[in-house]
C-alpha cells in the first residue's frame, strides 16, 4: 500500500512539473511573438510615415520624438473617454442610476472628448514647430490611414468572424 502511495505521489509530482515547464514554455512563446509583432508594427509604421510624408533624415530625427510623445498623450486621453463612456453607457442602461448622475457622467464624457480634439490641435502645433506646415497637416490623416491598413491587413491573416477556421493539417 505504501509503495503504490509513493508511486502516485511520485507520478503526480511528475505531472505536475511537466505541466509547469510546458506552461512556462508556451508562456515564453507567446510573449516572444507579441513582442516581435509589436517590433513589426513599429517598423512598419516609421517607414510608412517616412514614406508618406516623405520626411528627410533631419525631419525624421526631430519628428519622431515629437510624434511618439504625443501618441502617449493622445492614449491615455482614448483611455479616459473610453472609460467615461463605458460608465456613462452602464449608468444610463441601469434602472438605479439617477438622472442627475447619468447627467454628470455624459458631462464627464462629453468634456473627455473635447479634451482629445484639444489634444488634436496641440499636436498640429508642436508638428509644426518640426515639420512644413504641408506635412504637419497630413500626419493626422496618414495616422488614420496606417490604422486602416494594419486592420486591411489583419483581416487578410484571420479567418472572417463567425466563418469557418481552416481546418488543422492531416498526419
Amino acid at each position: 500500500m505504501k509503495t503504490l502511495v509513493r508511486c502516485l505521489s511520485c507520478i503526480t509530482l511528475a505531472a505536475c512539473i511537466m505541466l509547469s515547464v510546458k506552461v512556462s514554455a508556451q508562456e515564453n512563446r507567446n510573449k516572444q511573438p507579441h513582442k516581435t509583432s509589436m517590433e513589426n508594427v513599429r517598423s512598419q509604421k516609421i517607414a510608412y510615415f517616412t514614406d508618406k510624408l516623405a520626411l528627410t533624415p533631419e525631419e525624421s530625427e526631430k519628428f519622431w520624438p515629437v510624434y511618439n510623445m504625443r501618441e502617449k498623450m493622445c492614449g491615455k486621453a482614448r483611455m479616459n473617454t473610453r472609460h467615461a463612456m463605458k460608465k456613462l453607457l452602464d449608468a444610463a442602461n441601469s434602472e438605479s442610476a439617477t438622472d442627475a448622475e447619468v447627467k454628470a457622467l455624459a458631462e464627464a464624457f462629453y468634456d473627455s472628448m473635447k479634451k482629445e480634439g484639444e489634444l488634436s490641435k496641440e499636436n498640429y502645433e508642436e508638428y509644426l514647430k518640426v515639420l512644413p506646415v504641408k506635412k504637419a497637416v497630413q500626419v493626422r490623416i496618414i495616422a488614420d490611414q496606417f490604422m486602416r491598413h494594419l486592420i486591411g491587413q489583419l483581416r487578410k491573416t484571420r479567418p472572417e468572424k463567425g466563418g469557418k477556421q481552416p481546418a488543422p493539417p492531416q498526419e
